[in-house]
């Protein structure tokens, strides 16, 4: 049953499992200790959203009209550890408890940013929840759940939730220029809750080209969280389409002319393949040096960063079903296990599925011989080992890699004996 207060709260009671299931013995620990505090504390943001859409939360956060200090207080009198209480997240409004020793809980004040810069905030903090909620990105992430089951909506959330829209709450160019990452959050949530790729509100995509700019003093690891989880939700192509259009990558560090043709095919073809973001992704880069910018704008991890371009270095050459050519490429690689990634993620790419189960199912052989072999045959320390050692591993890579290490010992001796190396 729904019901509507003086504020325009809807009201209404949820009961589902998954609400049932979140009360684990830390949840109930907590409760417990706002009660007996007079404490009140709401369930707040994505396990809202999750809990209505019948999915259990991995994480649940909180938000209490109780000031953070006196969280502070009432944690220490009941001796709750809290892990981070400093001054910095008073300043934010977030304290935060470890129950019993296992569980990890932030609770944050009903608060309000009064004065922000994109994303920086002076806050104030208040018991208007209203108000809380008003501050927050999407309606969708703008509910609070009770713990008695209340579902408290302000902003019509819960009609948008269950209708699949993501609009912003209130008014779409204030809640972005308070923080431009929401652009990124946007495109997030659309793939992950809308039905259909091209449903998006003509409004909103407006203010987002309109403000995409602001994208350019955003940190680069904070957009790169999101983009890779734009890239592994739904609709991932047509999402890239619009944030090329409207101006987001550019501002962002992807190429100004994304090369859009490419990562449809790509995305179609690899959806059966387990294709990590960066892999994806590779397919809007026309050259190594656009590949160079993406890393030094988004800060992004070696191993993603060498997957892509080494994607953008051999899709241009591959041949489908060439296993060994990559097996030898692995086993000559300094850092195997890296390379092997970066071969599998090709394959992916490549949607060479040959290939990529044979890759992924290999086993990266051990190279069973020592260039004491050669040393001790007289051959002294420099180019000669090198040259030999190489001459050694090739034998042993045209063997599929099951020559023994005897067999290769006995041909290094041969190889000194007869001057090869010489």
């Amino acid at each position: 049953m729904k019901t509507v207060n003086e504020q325009g709260c809807s009201q209404r009671l949820i009961d589902s499992q998954a609400f049932k299931d979140i009360f684990v013995p830390e949840l109930k620990t907590l409760r417990e200790i706002c009660d007996r505090n007079n404490m009140e504390i709401r369930i707040a943001g994505g396990a809202v959203r999750d809990i209505l859409l019948g999915i259990v939360p991995h994480d649940i956060d909180f938000a209490t009209t109780t000031h953070p200090e006196r969280m502070v207080e009432i944690f220490t009198k009941e001796g709750v550890r809290m892990i981070e209480y400093g001054a910095r997240a008073i300043g934010h409004g977030t304290v935060s408890v470890r129950i019993n020793d296992s569980v990890n809980y932030e609770i944050t004040t009903t608060r309000s940013d009064v004065l922000t810069n994109g994303r920086h905030a002076t806050v104030e903090f208040h018991t208007d929840w209203k108000r809380d909620a008003n501050r927050r990105d999407l309606t969708i992430n703008s509910m609070f759940l009770g713990l008695d089951g209340t579902l408290y909506d302000y902003f019509n959330g819960y009609n948008d939730l269950m209708d699949k829209r993501v609009l912003f709450v209130g008014n779409a160019r204030d809640r972005i220029t308070e923080d431009y990452l929401r652009i990124m959050r946007y495109f997030r949530f659309y793939g992950r809750i809308k039905a259909n790729p091209e449903d998006h509100d003509a409004q909103t995509l407006e203010v987002i080209g309109q403000t995409a700019e602001g994208l350019k003093g955003v940190a680069g690891e904070r957009i790169w969280v999101e983009l890779k989880k734009i890239l592994s939700g739904h609709f991932a192509d047509h999402q890239m389409s619009h944030i090329a259009e409207l101006g987001v990558a550019a501002a962002i560090g992807l190429p100004m002319e994304c090369n859009l043709d490419e990562l449809t095919k790509v995305y179609a073809r690899s959806s059966k393949f387990d294709i990590t973001e960066a892999a994806l992704l590779a397919a809007v880069f026309h050259d190594k040096q656009q590949v160079e910018d993406f890393k030094a704008r988004l800060k992004v991890s070696n191993q993603e960063y060498a997957t892509a371009l080494f994607i953008v270095e051999q899709r241009s050459s591959y041949e489908c079903g060439q296993v060994k050519r990559y097996q030898d490429m692995i086993v000559d690689s300094t850092e195997k296990k890296m390379c092997s990634h970066r071969c599998v993620q090709l394959a992916a790419y490549m949607a060479d599925r040959e290939t990529y189960d044979s890759l992924k199912a290999w086993q990266i052989p051990r190279f069973p011989f020592s260039a004491k072999v050669f040393l001790d045959s007289g051959i002294p320390k420099g180019k000669l080992i090198s040259k030999g050692v190489e001459k050694v591993k090739q034998k042993w890579k045209d063997s599929d890699f099951t020559s023994t290490e005897k067999e290769l010992v006995e041909y290094a001796q041969e190889l000194a004996q007869s001057g090869q190396i010489s």
